[in-house]
């Protein structure tokens, strides 16, 4: 029981390091040298990067966001799949059982490295009156392509027409995230990805609850749209990190 239970540990921690990667802000500095959670929406997310530097920054933003999703839920797989990990699986439990219920655990970890990114809590670039992540959407999506690829894609495309039709990022997440909670429990999916489901839309819509005040002052900003503040003017106050 201690192995297994450390095993499971073991990945969990994978995941949320996987998660934490904060690739926003990364991609920002090396590119412009500025954090980007001085500016925008103040999130190290796609929809930060995609509204202060453009369409190329941002898409590689929210592929790799997918991406580090994806594979912590794949190493889980991967362990739960080996000789060994079957070995030390308690009596009386079937790892089968279990490995959908620790993929689930190993995906929400993720999410929340995302949101609280380790590096910049305590990295170089902590500030503890600036955001430490992103709001979670290209991580959750990751998760649920890797858990139900067709439910994941169902959910992408409620994003991407509510996106093609509003051109606003935000309320498209939103929608994402309601729609998916009904729609795994409807697909048949196992009780721990239905759990998943109706946690992370329910998260998606609470990160987002900035968004849902503007959208409701008609203020939320479209694609396209420029910030106030151009990012030229404010590259030189940004911090050095050391």
């Amino acid at each position: 029981m201690v192995l297994w239970l450390a095993a499971n540990a073991a990945l969990f921690t994978i995941a949320y390091l996987l998660g934490s990667t904060p690739t926003g802000y990364w991609v920002t500095y090396r590119l412009a040298g500025f954090d980007i959670r001085r500016h925008g929406s103040k999130s190290t997310g796609a929809t930060n990067v995609l509204r202060v530097l453009g369409k190329k920054p941002a898409l590689f933003v929210f592929i790799v966001d997918i991406l580090k999703a994806v594979l912590a839920i794949a190493i889980v797989r991967w362990v739960y799949a080996t000789p060994e990990l079957q070995a030390i699986v308690p009596s009386g439990l079937v790892a089968e059982t279990w490995q959908a219920w620790i993929e689930t655990l190993a995906g929400i970890w993720a999410i929340v490295g995302h949101t609280y990114s380790l590096w910049l809590l305590v990295g170089p670039g902590r500030d503890p009156e600036l955001t430490s992540g992103g709001k979670a959407v290209a991580s959750s999506l990751g998760v649920l392509l890797a858990l139900s690829w067709p439910v994941g894609l169902a959910t992408f495309g409620a994003f991407a027409s509510v996106l093609a039709i509003s051109r606003i990022v935000s309320l498209g997440s939103i929608v994402a995230g309601v729609f998916v909670a009904v729609l795994m429990p409807l697909s048949g999916q196992p009780l721990p990805y239905c759990l998943f489901a109706a946690i992370a839309g329910l998260y998606v819509v609470v990160r987002h609850r900035a968004n849902i005040a503007r959208l409701r002052a008609g203020t939320e900003p479209r694609i396209g749209e420029k910030e106030a503040d151009p990012v030229a003017e404010v590259i030189g106050d940004t911090p050095e990190l050391t």
